[in-house]
Order: C-alpha cells, then sequence, then structure tokens
C-alpha cells in the first residue's frame, strides 16, 4: 500500500464515519422527539436594541481569534489525521527513501493548509454575527451582555483564549502519539470492512497485499 493509498483509505474513513455518526444521530434524534416536545421552550431575553446589538459585535471582536481557531481546526484535523497516518507508515519504508517520503508528507499537508485556512477563515468571521452573534442577541439580555463583554475583555480570558489552541494541540498531539499505533490498524480494518459494504473489497483487501510483495524481496 502506498502513501497516498493509506490516506485515501483515511479520508474514506473519516467521510464514512461522518456519515454514519449523522445518520445515527438523526435516528437517535428522533425517538425522543416526543417528550422533548413537552417541555417549556426557553422564552428568548429582551427585545433587541442598538445597544444590544453594539454589545454583540464587541462580543464577537473580542472572540474572533477563537472563532477563526475553530475554522483553522476543521481544516487542519482531518488533513492532521492523515498526515500522522501517513509518517507511522512511512517509518516503515527504507532510510533512503523515508525522509523524502517525509517531506512530500508534510509538504503536502502545509499547502493544503496555506490554502485553506484563510478562506475558512475569512468565511467563519462572516457567519459568526447572523449565527454566534443571533444566539447571544437572542438569549443574552443587555446587562448580561455588558458582563460578558466585561469578562471577555479581561487580561485572563485574553490570555485563556491566546493560549487555548496551544493547549488543545498538545493534547491531540499526546493522544495521537500514545493512540494513534494502536488505531491504524483498526483504521486500515474499518476500512476494508466499509470498502466490502461497497462492493470493493477486493481493492481494499488487494491493497495490503501489494504491498507486503515489495517488502518481502527488499
Amino acid at each position: 500500500m502506498t502513501i497516498r493509498d493509506l490516506i485515501t483509505a483515511v479520508a474514506l474513513c473519516v467521510s464514512a464515519v461522518g456519515v454514519a455518526m449523522a445518520a445515527e444521530t438523526g435516528a437517535m434524534d428522533t425517538k425522543p422527539a416526543a417528550k422533548q416536545a413537552t417541555k417549556p421552550v426557553a422564552k428568548p431575553a429582551a427585545k433587541s436594541s442598538p445597544a444590544k446589538k453594539a454589545l454583540v459585535q464587541k462580543a464577537l471582536k473580542l472572540q474572533q481569534s477563537g472563532i477563526e481557531s475553530m475554522a483553522q481546526a476543521l481544516v487542519e484535523n482531518p488533513a492532521g489525521g492523515m498526515l500522522q497516518q501517513g509518517l507511522q507508515f512511512a517509518a516503515q519504508f527504507p532510510a533512503e527513501k523515508r525522509d523524502a517520503a517525509v517531506k512530500a508528507l508534510q509538504a503536502d499537508f502545509q499547502k493544503y493548509v496555506k490554502d485553506n485556512v484563510p478562506t475558512w477563515k475569512k468565511k467563519i468571521v462572516e457567519l459568526a454575527p447572523s449565527t454566534f452573534g443571533a444566539t447571544l442577541e437572542e438569549q443574552f439580555d443587555e446587562k448580561e451582555l455588558q458582563q460578558l463583554v466585561a469578562w471577555l475583555e479581561s487580561p485572563v480570558a485574553q490570555k485563556y483564549q491566546h493560549v487555548s489552541p496551544d493547549i488543545q494541540r498538545a493534547l491531540a498531539d499526546a493522544l495521537l502519539k500514545d493512540m494513534g499505533p494502536a488505531l491504524q490498524p483498526k483504521l486500515l480494518e474499518l476500512h476494508k470492512t466499509m470498502g466490502e459494504h461497497l462492493g470493493v473489497q477486493s481493492q481494499a483487501a488487494a491493497a495490503p497485499a501489494a504491498s507486503a510483495a515489495p517488502a518481502a524481496s527488499k
């Protein structure tokens, strides 16, 4: 199995798992619908006003770095998982091929990030007022928004927002380092099983065999 095959396999797994989780969530949501309908619906906060709108805009501006980090994570995380899997696979290469493969994988990842992250950051900032901002305006009254803005303007809150992406990245890296090697064969097995469901089991089964043959001859 080539690195490209492995990355494609992981991508298919991520996509398929996402679809399956979405379908399962939808099915689960329909079951308790009747019970949920009996619960009282939370009343929205006081009607909007220019003062409230200004406070919401200020809150969004103060959280813009965190909002942009969310977009960056959505772009980077799936590709980062593929990169980790690819690097683990490349570690099995002969030394003369390993360095070139690692550099190529890292270069592809960086290009992907550079090509996509800025666009996603711009888009999420555009969407924030009609989603995040609308929720703040609906659920918080003016006094609560004043308190929220005061907190967001505090040095502690700004420091936390600044270090939060690094904290999350360090935690994710530690988890991948400890659990990634054990997950790799399970991901490949999942890919094979999903391939069988889709009628492409021969291709999924052939990939490990194809990678084993040249390894034996080296």
